[in-house]
């Protein structure tokens, strides 16, 4: 399994109009990608729980689009980082992830918002359908001024810059990922809520002594 993080859910439009009584992802490749994790992290599982939440919040384009950023990178940080699955994260891990969030691996961080899926040249991928994940899309993404991106000539996904979360995005990755779990809680999936543990103490971003890019 590579440790590379891909998306696992569509965009809106592709979402809404799945049929919801199939308990598997619509994509292929998206199947495949969660099956190549091993079964203690309950990756299926966590996919279909993340769902189910998402649906919650599909009424508004720009809503589910949020929940959406959050929760997949939560559920990726889980299977991929700490290779739990969801009903096992504690206080401490939640308390990590919000760290995770804020200085984020370089690996996990784009120079800007990529396409999610992308359509193969061929007729057909390696999972037997023409749309596969974007090789070019992170979790995290900067946000660069134009003047940045224009200054070398280089392309975008060359240009190198600090990644720093702000503390608006600090304060929604706390707020959603309680929100997610307080759903599993109600819906029986986990014991309880390892975010509402930490009551909001979410980390205030480090002051650099250098020029930073704000990210999303």
């Amino acid at each position: 399994m590579s440790n590379l993080p891909q998306p696992i859910f569509e965009s809106y439009e592709s979402f809404i109009d799945q049929d919801f009584s199939l308990y598997e992802p619509t994509m292929a490749c998206v199947r495949a990608y969660l099956e190549s994790f091993e079964t203690s992290v309950e990756a299926h599982k966590g996919y279909l729980l993340a769902r189910n939440f998402l649906r919650v919040y599909c009424g508004n384009s720009l809503t589910f689009t949020s929940y959406r950023t959050h929760v997949e990178r939560l559920l990726l940080w889980a299977l991929i980082i700490k290779r739990k699955p969801l009903h096992e994260l504690r206080r401490r891990d939640a308390e990590e992830y919000l760290r995770f969030c804020q200085n984020p691996p370089a690996d996990w961080i784009g120079p800007v918002v990529r396409g999610r899926f992308v359509t193969s040249d061929h007729s057909e991928s390696t999972w037997g359908e023409p749309t596969m994940p974007n090789a070019k899309w992170r979790p995290f993404s900067m946000k660069k001024s134009k003047a940045l991106k224009d200054s070398d000539g280089r392309p975008d996904d060359m240009v190198e810059a600090q990644y720093k979360a702000s503390q608006g995005t600090l304060n929604q990755v706390y707020s959603i990922s309680t929100r997610f779990f307080e759903y599993l809680v109600e819906d029986s999936a986990v014991a309880g809520n390892p975010f509402r543990l930490i009551k909001k103490r979410v980390p205030a971003p480090v002051r650099p002594k250098m020029k930073v890019h704000t990210g999303l």
